[in-house]
């Protein structure tokens, strides 16, 4: 099949390339919607299958993010929490998530009333990263703490790319695999951490070879 992209519509385009560009790892971010706000309500949550690694000197990864789908009256076209939060306050944290986490992903991706945080909403646990600004989710096996690198609009929507510099990682001990070998190197076991990865449209793919159809919350 030859496709001519000016002759399709944008949505067209969108699905071929989100269904041709897999698997893709997911960008489970935790950003701060303020101080002034209540604990409950502080800290938003959203996933994006757009993570990539930049740069290894200094560690830099990029996402990418949209306008927000409206909820009840809101209008739709307006920027997502998370560009808001990281333009505004710089510190961020990525998650990868494992399988095991892939309902919580695709449910945080709901678009929820003004002052609902999705962390509180899905009932997950946040904990400490070693002093950092924001906290990272309890559950997840692989965490990066960054701060806003660059945004940069790109696209007719536009879109954002948000590229990310790392000062701190966490990886669970579960997942490491040290090597006699190269003791000086940190080795991660692919199948203890078992990442999930994002196909086109609502499904997901496990390590071992596992599709799942997991239907996007409105």
């Amino acid at each position: 099949m030859f496709i001519n992209v000016a002759d399709y519509p944008e949505q067209t385009i969108y699905h071929v390339i989100g269904q041709t560009l897999i698997p893709r790892p997911i960008a489970w971010v935790v950003s701060d919607n303020g101080s002034d706000k209540p604990e409950e309500a502080r800290w938003n949550l959203a996933p994006f299958a757009t993570l990539s690694g930049v740069s290894w000197d200094p560690p830099l990864i990029m996402f990418s993010i949209g306008f927000s789908v409206g909820y009840g009256g809101r209008p739709d076209g307006i920027r997502k929490d998370t560009w808001v939060n990281i333009e505004r306050r710089q510190h961020y944290v990525i998650h990868v998530p494992h399988a095991a986490l892939a309902q919580q992903v695709v449910q945080s991706a709901a678009t929820l009333p003004h002052g609902v945080s999705e962390v509180t909403h899905l009932d997950l646990s946040l904990v400490d990263f070693d002093g950092w600004p924001v906290p990272r989710l309890a559950a997840a096996r692989v965490a990066f703490a960054c701060t806003r690198y660059m945004m940069l609009a790109v696209g007719n929507a536009p879109r954002t790319l948000v590229i990310g510099r790392i000062h701190k990682a966490w990886l669970e001990d579960s997942i490491l695999s040290p090597d006699p070998e190269k003791p000086h190197r940190i080795v991660i076991d692919p199948r203890r951490f078992d990442p999930l990865g994002r196909l086109g449209s609502q499904s997901y793919l496990t390590l071992d070879g596992k599709i799942m159809t997991i239907e996007r919350p409105t």
